[in-house]
């Protein structure tokens, strides 16, 4: 994803953190690429559809996930959802089914941060040429009165024999502004570094006490290679 570009990254960090109202938290999705400890409130569910466009080296894709984000107890949500995705000239095909599970496990002692586990296992549509797999995350976020933070410790592994695995770190920081919108900077890192790093500056509206709208334009850079990236979701709570 990208070295050279910490200090904009930096920048956009201190232009987060100058918002200082209660920073709110909804359903563990707040930002577009990371995960926090949330979870919906008691009676609520929400569909969330998120849209991702990347370009490597070698194509371009873009990724429709619908899904839902439930409720299973105090300390529980389950996120079924699919993915459609499109690679460049093709059209959008079902590409795989998933389910995750987020567990919030409570206050990391008294540093005023929580923490929480998430998994996911994706089925995919073709499984000889794209392998089964699954994502696990340990989360740690924290509510200042300025900003939402989360880190994640990401893992991804190919569920085949000898299947590769592949890990990266990820930051971000979600403030509200004073007309009720919210203002976003999230990274992730991939480690080895030379797999690349991807920044994402993000704008949240809401519409309406049910529906909220997020967009984030951001940047892929890997060893010889940069390029824009586009996150886009919309969330209804019902």
């Amino acid at each position: 994803m990208k070295s050279k570009f910490g200090g904009s990254f930096a920048g956009a960090a201190l232009l987060v953190f100058s918002a200082c109202n209660p920073a709110a938290a909804h359903h563990g999705r707040d930002f577009l690429l990371l995960e926090t400890d949330d979870m919906p409130a008691k009676g609520d569910s929400y569909l969330v559809a998120t849209v991702d466009t990347i370009r490597t080296k070698d194509e371009r894709a873009t990724e429709i996930t619908p899904g839902l984000v439930l409720r299973a107890g105090n300390r529980v949500a389950i996120e079924p959802h699919f993915h459609i995705a499109r690679e460049a000239g093709e059209s959008f095909r079902y590409a795989a089914s998933a389910l995750g599970v987020r567990l919030r496990l409570g206050d990391i002692g008294h540093t005023g941060w929580r923490a929480a586990l998430s998994g996911e296992v994706e089925v995919t549509r073709n499984r000889a040429a794209e392998p089964t797999g699954g994502t696990f995350r340990f989360i740690a976020a924290t509510t200042r009165p300025c900003a939402l933070v989360t880190a994640n410790v990401i893992v991804g592994h190919e569920f085949t024999a000898g299947g590769a695995s592949n890990y990266a770190l990820g930051l971000g920081a979600l403030a509200p502004l004073s007309n009720g919108d919210q203002v976003g900077i999230e990274s992730i890192v991939s480690l080895p570094l030379r797999e690349g790093i991807e920044i994402l500056p993000s704008y949240s509206h809401r519409f309406g006490k049910r529906t909220q709208g997020k967009i984030g334009v951001g940047v892929f850079h890997a060893r010889g290679f940069t390029s824009g990236t586009l996150h886009a979701q919309l969330v209804q709570r019902f």
